[in-house]
């Protein structure tokens, strides 16, 4: 069987900086003195690593970055060990949420409480690398955005290719997010220097409800197509991230709803626009992706007898938002994988979609600690079946055997051999912002599964640029495969979807040097290795 181990990268991180007295390899854990979390993982261009989030301590907060060093190491170069406070002038200014802008900049967003007022308002900021605000953005920086509603809070923000900026969020009509007796989703689209977009929606917003007899409508994620169509997801929930506490009583299926790029609903997707996936009972959509040809990934939390997430829930819908029937079981894969045959432990939760190595990856979040992923991954093949060989049957714990509360809020890479999962976690008190890193390696050249058993690689080694690749009497185990050649430092240098029989390659331009050639299938799977002799 092909190996294909994941384990944490012990050259990556500071070992003590989660806990002084245990060393955790692979994790560098970011301390502003405060409850920290990070929201936001960008990986630069010169591998250095940027955290986005939140610190709050002594009463108050402020939005926050840390800068590391490719190999974890805090960058000394900004700020103290890396981090930077943002103060915007107010008492509490709460960062939720964070995602990049164009090449340069950061937004962050969340809410503000209004001085003298018991009123939260929605606050965005946009930011550099280093933590300066832009001033082209606002009014120096930041700006504040008070809609009707008794209180509202931004927890996402998604950047439009023109500059735009669509931001989602939870608005309260009633007495306290506490008692959030009344709430709807809203959206709204600003123009790149921060002003709102009158022409989307209505005056630039909308509202939505997921279901008429539910009053408490809570955003989970957004996701735009590539034509600039707008889906929705989220539940029935408190607005403050992996927080369920409130008064709310009622627990439906997961929805959601799709919006054309001017803010009116699609009449083409599912009923007048929104779409309830059965079956999912006392669910909630947490994450969003769209495919290439518009089709829709979503992950989230289905309930089953009590009102928690207990199962881990994802569907693949058509652009239309039919089910994918070639996914899962007719579209859709609901499974207790994470703590399976306890659902009283406590809430069961995925945070941030990645497809990597034709697979599907999702970060988890399980407030039950101990043997159960709490700071980890599950791992689908692109046709939405549990991939067994990828850490505990499809399962990655990052610290097994540790009883750590810990989020994830972001799951990243930056080749096909690696992943990081961030977010906070909590080993001593407060919490920390934290980053791990995963290798994602092979070690032999053998198959798994049934995999293809004849696959004809020649010449090896290469030496006149031609290189030649048959499946030979291995096709029909799958109907397609994705071709890939990386060099030992996974870096992808070909890549072929829908690959089916042969390929004729020239590598006259590749390095001397060693290459793996690797055919992933929705059954099979094949690793080889070939020479290559350039002059």
């Amino acid at each position: 069987m092909n190996t294909m181990a994941q384990v944490v990268d012990s050259i990556f991180g500071i070992p003590t900086s989660l806990d002084p007295c245990c060393s955790i390899y692979g994790t560098t854990g970011c301390n502003f003195g405060g409850l920290d979390q990070a929201f936001l993982a960008i990986h630069l261009d010169d591998n250095r690593i940027l955290l986005a989030g939140d610190t709050r301590w002594q009463g108050e907060s402020d939005f926050a970055l840390a800068r590391l060093m490719p190999d974890g190491l805090y960058d000394q170069s900004v700020g103290f060990n890396g981090q930077v406070r943002i103060d915007l002038g107010y008492p509490n200014d709460s960062c939720i949420t964070a995602t990049p802008y164009q090449d340069d900049r950061i937004l962050m967003g969340g809410c503000v409480w209004q001085t003298g007022t018991s009123k939260y308002i929605n606050l965005i900021a946009r930011i550099d690398f280093d933590g300066n605000l832009d001033p082209s953005f606002g009014t120096l920086g930041h700006l504040t955005i008070n809609l009707p509603t008794t209180n509202e809070m931004i927890t996402k923000i998604l950047p439009q290719p023109d500059g735009k900026i669509l931001i989602g969020g939870n608005a309260l009509y009633g007495h306290s997010f506490d008692f959030p007796d009344s709430v709807d989703v809203f959206l709204g689209r600003l123009l790149a220097n921060g002003q709102v977009d009158s022409t989307f929606g209505e005056n630039g917003f909308l509202y939505h409800r997921w279901e008429s007899t539910c009053n408490v409508a809570m955003l989970g994620d957004l996701s735009i197509d590539n034509l600039g169509r707008i889906v929705l997801t989220g539940g029935s929930y408190h607005p403050y991230p992996h927080n369920y506490g409130g008064s709310d009583l009622c627990h439906h299926n997961i929805f959601l709803c799709r919006y054309l790029s001017n803010g009116q609903p699609d009449s083409g997707f599912g009923e007048d626009g929104s779409l309830e996936l059965d079956y999912t009972g006392y669910g909630r959509g947490n994450a969003l992706m769209h495919y290439d040809d518009n089709r829709i990934l979503l992950a989230g939390g289905a309930g089953g007898l009590i009102p928690q997430p207990s199962y881990m829930f994802l569907t693949r819908l058509m652009p239309d938002g039919s089910p994918d029937l070639s996914f899962a079981d007719n579209g859709r894969f609901k499974e207790a994988i994470i703590n399976p045959g306890n659902f009283s432990g406590g809430n069961v939760e995925p945070f941030g979609l990645l497809r990597l190595r034709g697979r599907v990856l999702i970060g988890v979040s399980n407030g039950i600690g101990g043997d159960d992923p709490g700071f980890g991954a599950i791992c689908l093949t692109e046709s939405g079946k549990i991939d067994s060989v990828f850490g505990d049957a499809g399962r990655f714990n990052t610290f097994p055997d540790i009883g750590i509360n810990s989020f994830i809020n972001q799951i990243s890479s930056t080749s096909d051999n690696n992943f990081f999962l961030s977010g906070y976690t909590r080993i001593l008190q407060p919490n920390n912002m934290a980053i791990v890193k995963i290798r994602w390696d092979w070690s032999t050249d053998t198959h798994e599964h049934t995999a293809v058993n004849k696959v004809k690689m020649y010449p090896n080694p290469v030496k006149d640029g031609l290189f030649y690749l048959d499946l030979g009497s291995s096709v029909g185990i799958d109907d397609y495969f994705l071709l890939k050649i990386r060099d030992t430092n996974g870096r992808v240098l070909y890549e072929q979807n829908n690959f089916v029989t042969s390929v004729s390659i020239n590598m006259a331009t590749f390095p001397t040097g060693i290459y793996w050639v690797e055919l992933i299938g929705d059954e099979s799977h094949f690793m080889g290795k070939i020479v290559v002799q350039n002059d």
